[in-house]
C-alpha cells in the first residue's frame, strides 16, 4: 500500500530541512511519497511582510512534491486523515490550547509528552515535539507531520543519505568561485554569526547566545588544534562580519562571505568547509552537519538557548562537538 507522507512546512531554510529530514526518515523506514505543503511559510510571509519566508526546499534537489491546493494542517488532517486520526488531532489540538510547545520540555511533562507522542505517532500523526530521538511506525495510509524535529539523534543515523540528497541545483556563482577554491584547498574552518532578529528586544533574551567571547574561545581552539586554518565568516549581517573578521581574526588568513549570496548558495559554500565554529542557530547546525569531511572538528555551544531564557532544549548539541 502507498503511503502519502504530508508535512507542513514552516520557518526558513534551516526549519524547512528539519521537517523535510523528518519526513525522508519516515519515508526511508515505511516508504512512500512526500508531501509539502507550504501553507505556514506563505501565511507566514504576509502576516510579518517578510519575503525571507517563502518555499526554500525547490531550490534543493530534494525528492517530494507539493500539495497541489495549500491548505492549514488542520484541515489536511481533517481532509484526508482516517476516522481516529481525525478523532486524535482534535485531541491534540485541545492540549496544545493547555500546554504550549515551550511547556513540552518541562520535566513534569517529559514522561505524558512521550507516552502521547508514541501513541500519536503509531497513528501517523508526527506532530508533538520528540524530546527523544525514537519514534513509532505507522501503518497508516496517511502521514501527517508537523512540528519542530530539532533533535540530532533524529537524523544521526540518516547523516550520509542527508549529506548526498541536500544539494542546490545550481552550481556555485562565478563570484563565489575563488571562495570556493580557498574552501576546498585549505584547513577551512566556516565561522556562522548569527544576528538579525536575535539581537531584538523580542528575542535576545531567549535566543541570543554566541557573543563575541564565544568566537575568541571559539578560533583559540581552532588555531591550537590545526596547523594553519583559513576562516570564512558567514553572517546574516555581512558589514558586521567584515567589523568581525579585522577585530576578530587579524593574525589568521580570513575570507567574508560576499554580499547577496542566496541561502542555497550560502549553505553550499558553508557546508564544504572542513570545520566548523557555529552559532545557536538551525541554518549554522545544517551547515556543520552536511559538512562530511571525516575529521572534521566542530565547536558549538555547551547550552543551545541562554540558560535564563524560557527554552530549555539542547537536543541539538551532538556528541562529538567541542562545547563551550
Amino acid at each position: 500500500m502507498s503511503k502519502n507522507i504530508y508535512v507542513q512546512i514552516s520557518g526558513r531554510l534551516g526549519n524547512q530541512l528539519f521537517s523535510y529530514a523528518f519526513a525522508k526518515k519516515i519515508q526511508m523506514s515505511v516508504a512512500g511519497e512526500i508531501i509539502c505543503n507550504f501553507y505556514e511559510v506563505n501565511k507566514t510571509s504576509l502576516l510579518k511582510k517578510d519575503l525571507s519566508f517563502k518555499d526554500e526546499l525547490s531550490k534543493f534537489n530534494l525528492d517530494y512534491t507539493n500539495l497541489e491546493e495549500m491548505e492549514s494542517f488542520r484541515n489536511l488532517v481533517l481532509n484526508n486523515g482516517s476516522l481516529d486520526q481525525r478523532f486524535l488531532y482534535l485531541i491534540f489540538a485541545c492540549v496544545r490550547r493547555i500546554w504550549p510547545m515551550e511547556d513540552y520540555n518541562k520535566k513534569y511533562l517529559a514522561k505524558i509528552n512521550r507516552w502521547f507522542a508514541r501513541l500519536l505517532s503509531r497513528k501517523g500523526l508526527y506532530v508533538t515535539p520528540f524530546l527523544t530521538g525514537h519514534f513509532e511506525k505507522s501503518s497508516k495510509k496517511s502521514l501527517f507531520i508537523y512540528g519542530k524535529f530539532e533533535n540530532a539523534e533524529l537524523f544521526e543515523d540518516i547523516e550520509k543519505n542527508l549529506q548526498k540528497s541536500i544539494v542546490a541545483k545550481e552550481v556555485i556563482s562565478d563570484k563565489n568561485l575563488n571562495m570556493s577554491y580557498e574552501i576546498q584547498k585549505n584547513e577551512s574552518v566556516c565561522i556562522s554569526i548569527r544576528r538579525g532578529d536575535f539581537l531584538s528586544k523580542e528575542y535576545m533574551e531567549d535566543f541570543f547566545q554566541c557573543d563575541e567571547k564565544y568566537f575568541k574561545k571559539a578560533i583559540n581552539i581552532m588555531n591550537k588544534k590545526l596547523k594553519r586554518p583559513t576562516f570564512f565568516v558567514f553572517s546574516d549581517d555581512i558589514e558586521y562580519a567584515s567589523i568581525f573578521a579585522n577585530k576578530m581574526l587579524k593574525h589568521n588568513k580570513v575570507f567574508v562571505e560576499l554580499e547577496g549570496n542566496t541561502v542555497e548558495e550560502k549553505l553550499m559554500l558553508m557546508r564544504g568547509c572542513k570545520h566548523f565554529i557555529i552559532s545557536n542557530s538551525t541554518f549554522s547546525w545544517w551547515a556543520q552537519f552536511l559538512g562530511d569531511f571525516d575529521e572534521k572538528l566542530v565547536i558549538g555551544p555547551k547550552h543551545w538557548f541562554p540558560e535564563n531564557g524560557k527554552y530549555q532544549n539542547d537536543k541539538l548539541i551532538q556528541n562529538n562537538w567541542i562545547k563551550i
